[in-house]
């Protein structure tokens, strides 16, 4: 399993972290997302921690990856707010129930639309077919402006390749440092 440690960036990426811990009150772990930009490990990590709700001992990494490229689109991240483009970056979490199986399950993705509508059915597309009940939870459109306040603002753009090749995701559970 890769770890969330020594890496650094020539330019700024969008990390995505599905995080996991305990919040005081509350009898199971909790899970959040968050979405940072930086160069390296130790500039997400701020951030990460910044960004989390629960009890600082606790938080862990339940998975990770870096954004570079979804749906055939490469993602650059830069300073200056980029042209208006037509097409958005969604982050969709899709949640589902199975029958005799206690909880929601989750199914969450990255996907370029144009609206919000249009990233809920491709990412419907995406998920796995044998799940039952499924609805849409939380769905961020993160093209606009991502507001990273440790580095400043940063801008998401997308630029189309057509190549078919998506982040790899990393599991596992990693405390950060």
């Amino acid at each position: 399993m890769q770890q969330f440690h020594d890496f650094i960036f020539n330019s700024p990426k969008l990390g995505i972290f599905y995080l996991g811990g305990k919040i005081e009150g509350c009898n199971i772990e909790i899970h959040d997302v968050v979405f940072v930009i930086g160069k390296s490990n130790i500039d997400m990590s701020k951030q990460i921690k910044s960004k989390w709700i629960g009890t600082a001992g606790s938080l862990h990494i339940d998975s990770w990856f870096i954004a570079d490229t979804i749906d055939g689109f490469n993602i650059h991240i830069d300073e200056i707010k980029p042209t208006v483009s037509e097409n958005h970056l969604f982050f969709v979490n899709l949640g589902s129930y199975k029958n005799n199986s206690f909880g929601e399950r989750h199914f969450m993705t990255l996907v370029v639309a144009k609206s919000r509508s249009k990233a809920i059915e491709k990412a419907r597309e995406k998920a796995p077919k044998n799940e039952e009940m499924q609805h849409s939870d939380n769905i961020y459109d993160i093209d606009e402006c991502i507001r990273i306040s440790e580095i400043s603002n940063y801008y998401i753009a997308l630029e189309y390749t057509g190549i078919k090749k998506e982040s790899s995701i990393i599991n596992g559970y990693q405390k950060l440092r």
